[in-house]
């Protein structure tokens, strides 16, 4: 009678655990479109006229981090280049984000890569061997993977670029952080600033 009434109980418990996990990746999901959203509507703000009777933003080329925070679109400097052109920029975070991850590089004009920060250890392997710099987004990654990459970076010397938030705008500020890094990996005899 009481084993029966123990698997009953592991029973419900495995069924809240799976209604519990559905949930949470609808959170995840409505979290995802949100932070889309947001960094739409801060695109938006940019434009909007701010007392001077004009739709648009004064400069119509965008300079430095700000343009790259607030840029949907692919973001074009002063001079009219993206400012990671040619560079391969890897990330290595939660694959529920690859996407968000590769439109925001992109829109810098680098060459994506990702590795998921589920532990798969041999994907972080060769993204370290392909890329120029790495973005390794911390949150919710084991010490496994963490310990593992430690040993890549300073194996290879590729430039990486720990992130706490996962935020797509902060990503934007870590890539352009990363390029004095990942110009003096590139060609060794340049200093990085």
């Amino acid at each position: 009678m009481a084993l029966d009434s123990l698997e009953e109980q592991i029973q419900s418990m495995e069924v809240s655990y799976l209604e519990l996990t559905t949930e949470m990746e609808a959170i995840q999901a409505l979290m995802r479109e949100a932070e889309v959203e947001l960094d739409r509507l801060r695109a938006l703000k940019q434009t909007r006229p701010s007392g001077t009777g004009s739709a648009q933003p004064e400069a119509s080329v965008l300079s430095g981090l700000e343009a790259a925070a607030i840029c949907p679109e692919p973001t074009v400097l002063e001079g009219g280049c993206e400012p990671l052109q040619g560079f391969r920029v890897g990330v290595i975070g939660p694959s529920s984000r690859e996407a968000d991850y590769r439109r925001v590089i992109e829109s810098l004009g680098a060459r994506f890569g990702f590795a998921p920060s589920e532990e798969k250890l041999g994907q972080i392997d060769r993204l370290c061997n392909k890329s120029d710099g790495v973005i390794f987004i911390t949150s919710f990654t084991s010490h496994k993977v963490e310990d593992h990459l430690a040993k890549a970076v300073r194996r290879l010397g590729v430039p990486i670029y720990h992130l706490r938030y996962r935020g797509l705008e902060r990503l934007r500020e870590a890539a352009l952080e990363l390029l004095p890094q990942m110009q003096a990996f590139r060609c060794p005899t340049a200093k990085a600033n």
